[in-house]
């Protein structure tokens, strides 16, 4: 337990430098905001959809934190496995 807790930390403090390298992409914002983007972003943000007063940058910036804590879990989970694969086949 004390394991997963560490992990699901470091996924969530990690989740903010890798939003921020994403947001630091051009590209990314260009596909968020073309009508392309919206039918491949609009169904996950639709939970987010901006209130009275919210910008209508709210909800492709909270899909981005989503995708960016999927990375950051997927690093934090995912490299441990990688390395026990890569010594396992050295053996």
């Amino acid at each position: 337990m004390k394991r997963f807790a560490f992990r699901l930390l470091l996924a969530l403090a990690l989740t903010i430098p890798i939003g921020w390298l994403l947001g630091l992409f051009d590209w990314f914002w260009m596909l968020a905001k073309s009508p392309a983007g919206h039918r491949v972003l609009g169904w996950a943000a639709v939970p987010f959809e901006p209130l009275d007063g919210e910008s209508a940058d709210d909800p492709i910036v909270v899909v981005m934190l989503a995708i960016s804590f999927v990375i950051a879990a997927a690093l934090v989970w995912g490299a441990p496995a990688a390395v026990r694969i890569v010594r396992r086949q050295i053996r």
